[in-house]
């Protein structure tokens, strides 16, 4: 099983406001690997089993090409890309607009901390629409076979 994960750091200066978007099958040796590789920085994930790893890994990496950061060599160095949270930011904006609520400063808190809620949300989106054409085909089948 392959995971798709998005990756950050919160200790290391030279790799705040960035995250990594790649794909492994063991999720704790690589951020193990990694950590390592970058001078024991601390890092948090979100990673999640999806189909076809590699396809969505490259889909990912084109969606946030122009964001691709600089960060210290190591392996898999090129999949490191700059938090903007522009998604989420506009995902506020719609529901501030769409509800009528004032945008609270806690919630431009949330847009603006150098944490990758884009990437989250990439990451989100791909198992979100293989969870629906998994399921759609599943339907498929019994709507067919009834």
């Amino acid at each position: 099983m392959r995971y798709l994960y998005c990756i950050f750091c919160v200790t290391n200066l030279r790799l705040l406001g960035r995250f990594k978007i790649g794909i492994t099958s063991d999720m704790s040796a690589r951020r193990a690997q990694i950590s390592g590789e970058l001078g024991g920085a601390r890092l948090l994930h979100f990673s999640f089993w999806v189909l076809f790893p590699l396809k969505m890994e490259k889909r990912l990496h084109g969606l946030f090409a122009r964001l691709r950061a600089k960060v210290p060599y190591h392996r898999g160095y090129t999949e490191w890309f700059t938090i903007r949270n522009y998604a989420t930011a506009a995902l506020f904006l719609s529901y501030t607009d769409l509800t009528g609520q004032a945008l609270a400063a806690s919630v431009l808190a949330i847009i603006f901390v150098p944490i990758p809620w884009d990437g989250v949300l990439a990451v989100l989106a791909v198992v979100a629409v293989q969870v629906v054409a998994v399921l759609s085909f599943v339907y498929l089948i019994f709507w067919l076979c009834s």
